[in-house]
């Protein structure tokens, strides 16, 4: 069973994801989620992760080197390898996944879809889904009823 993602795809199709089913997402807890940019999609292969949630619930960075960071993704059950580091901003820093360039290729991103990152504590791993702007709407809406 698939799911309209509400997007169209490179020559006006729409675009289908796979349905999410509960139990994939049993024992997961959302640790960040990410709405695209411009730069999140482009030809670089880098998306600017949220400071807070990147010091709070990421590996801790003691070299803006980073480290290779291993997330499982939902929708296909890919293992996807991306280098997670940091850019030092005036006296602040900015997070970044690099390494991207596939995996938005692969799922056909674009501006205003969002990416969640989910921890899984039993397995001690680190799950990645996407989502459109329409089903992460519809998702908020549902909640604040």
């Amino acid at each position: 069973r698939k799911r309209r993602s509400g997007g169209r795809g490179p020559r006006g199709g729409v675009r289908w994801m796979p349905a999410i089913r509960p139990h994939q997402v049993a024992g997961l807890r959302v640790i960040l989620q990410k709405e695209l940019r411009n730069s999140d999609i482009s030809q670089l292969g880098r998306i600017v992760l949220p400071k807070k949630e990147s010091e709070a619930y990421l590996p801790i960075l003691t070299s803006k080197d980073g480290r290779s960071l291993r997330m499982h993704d939902l929708l296909n059950a890919q293992l996807w390898t991306f280098k997670y580091r940091y850019w030092p901003n005036n006296k602040s820093r900015m997070y970044v996944l690099e390494n991207t360039g596939d995996y938005v290729r692969t799922h056909n991103l674009r501006v205003g879809d969002f990416i969640m990152i989910y921890k899984d504590d039993d397995k001690n791993r680190f799950v990645l889904n996407l989502s459109s702007w329409l089903l992460s709407i519809l998702v908020i809406l549902a909640r604040s009823r």
